[in-house]
């Protein structure tokens, strides 16, 4: 096989590996899952995201370290391969300034939702006072008018009482009164 066979050959490997490791179906399966469950647990994902971005720069740096032991008896071949690493590090900086920016933006996301979060439920508790007020205020109301009422009707039946003990006491006088007649 000539040189620029293997030059092909292994820079077909290191470009396979690569893109095998950032579309693989299944660690992007785990990585989608891990994120889910990261954001359902009240994250926001950022740790995921970061611990993924970290193990894609470190599987592309293996596979570049691997690639240049493999090459390193053609000299095309280490060049290239010193290449890719230069360009890696710079795509690997890249990486974690954007995983940086990308987290320090959900941070200050997540301090916004936290502070309208405590913003919304002042608000709520506010209003639930206030209502527990007007609640409790109207109770009051209710039961003095009730206690009124309740006392009204007591008093009206202790005189229907009274009238009728007056009442029965002048009917028995009139009926003692009455002689019976006799047959």
């Amino acid at each position: 096989m000539s040189k620029k066979g293997v030059f092909a050959l292994f820079a077909g490997l290191v470009a396979g590996a690569a893109t095998g490791v950032l579309f693989s179906p299944s660690s992007g399966k785990k990585f989608r899952d891990k994120l889910k469950k990261e954001i359902d647990k009240g994250g926001f994902g950022k740790d995921s995201l970061y611990t993924h971005f970290k193990g894609i720069a470190e599987d592309i740096k293996n596979t570049t370290e691997e690639g240049i032991e493999l090459a390193q008896k053609n000299p095309k071949v280490v060049k290239a391969v010193k290449k890719a690493v230069a360009t890696k590090k710079r795509v690997t900086a890249k990486a974690k300034a954007v995983v940086k920016k990308v987290a320090t933006k959900v941070d200050k996301l997540e301090d916004k939702v936290v502070a309208k979060a405590k913003s919304v439920t002042k608000q709520v508790t506010s209003k639930v006072d206030k209502l527990e007020d007007k609640v409790t205020a109207k109770v009051k109301q209710t039961k003095r008018a009730a206690t009124k009422k309740v006392n009204a009707a007591k008093s009206t039946a202790k005189k229907v009482v009274k009238k009728a003990t007056a009442t029965k006491k002048k009917v028995s006088a009139k009926l003692k009164s009455i002689k019976p007649k006799k047959s």
